[in-house]
């Protein structure tokens, strides 16, 4: 009985992911490059990196935050590893931020964005 309980929660929860899912991007503007939704359960920097492989990416755009705990400073966070080891380019952003901040090449090398009326 513990396990049908455990279950159901999960499922509740999944479905729970799945609308928030669908609610975010019901606010986003359609792109002329479509966005596929996936959502899946696992450790997040294996996840992305592998699902960036089998579908064959050309980039990734990764959310990056400020708020990291002790755990995140010592792994270097989603993002970061993320960027590290992603088989192509990956953009982060700042929450609440509209141009990248920061921007990785193919083999995840630093690379300044330059925002409007900046020099490059």
């Amino acid at each position: 009985m513990p396990h049908r309980y455990r279950d159901t929660q999960m499922q509740r929860i999944d479905e729970q992911m799945e609308t928030t899912m669908k609610a975010f991007l019901a606010g986003v503007p359609t792109p002329e490059t479509p966005i596929t939704p996936l959502l899946k359960v696992g450790d997040p920097r294996q996840l992305i990196v592998a699902t960036a492989e089998a579908l064959g990416v050309d980039c990734l755009v990764i959310g990056a935050h400020s708020k990291r705990s002790f755990l995140d400073v010592l792994l270097g966070g989603t993002a970061t590893a993320v960027s590290r080891h992603a088989p192509c380019a990956v953009v982060m952003v700042q929450p609440g931020e509209k141009p990248p901040l920061v921007q990785t090449s193919e083999v995840g090398n630093p690379l300044q964005a330059t925002r409007p009326g900046q020099p490059a």
